[in-house]
């Protein structure tokens, strides 16, 4: 994946967070930086049917499944709502903090565009991601996406 394509990636999950927390009452100021998110999920409280939530994939966990590489993972409520459920739906794509040095980060953002790309399904109180195109993301990575509650 090219910079600017990230870039623009997460341009619009910011996009994206910004909208949720406004049509929740709560005000994003200019210059919200990624990581300062979960801060703002916060002030939501846990009844809304959106949540704020992160998954760490392990780079040695992956198992190679028809030709991708498929792995189940803990999700955490950062913000919004309890845990996933079986019947939970991504309403984000997901995103990585920008807090890692330079190498770093270009690594996390590629493992974190394998995830995104992936598809995604959630069990209770987890997210299994199959990869596309036979990629297996080259890191360890901590993701953090929306998810509506399920019924």
């Amino acid at each position: 994946m090219s910079v600017q394509t990230e870039l623009n990636r997460l341009q619009a999950a910011k996009t994206g967070l910004t909208a949720v927390l406004s049509q929740n009452g709560v005000a994003v100021p200019a210059g919200t930086t990624l990581d300062e998110y979960p801060t703002l999920f916060s002030q939501m409280g846990t009844s809304l049917a959106v949540g704020l939530f992160k998954a760490t994939f392990a780079v040695d966990r992956w198992t190679a499944s028809s030709g991708n590489y498929t792995q189940t993972a803990a999700v955490t409520p950062v913000a919004g709502v309890e845990n996933v459920t079986a019947g939970s739906v991504m309403a984000s794509p997901v995103f990585v903090a920008d807090t890692y040095p330079d190498a770093t980060q270009r690594q996390v953002r590629v493992s974190g565009g394998v995830v995104d790309a992936g598809k995604k399904s959630f069990g209770a109180g987890t997210m299994t991601c199959t990869t596309r195109g036979g990629r297996k993301p080259p890191s360890d990575v901590e993701v953090f996406f929306l998810a509506k509650k399920g019924e």
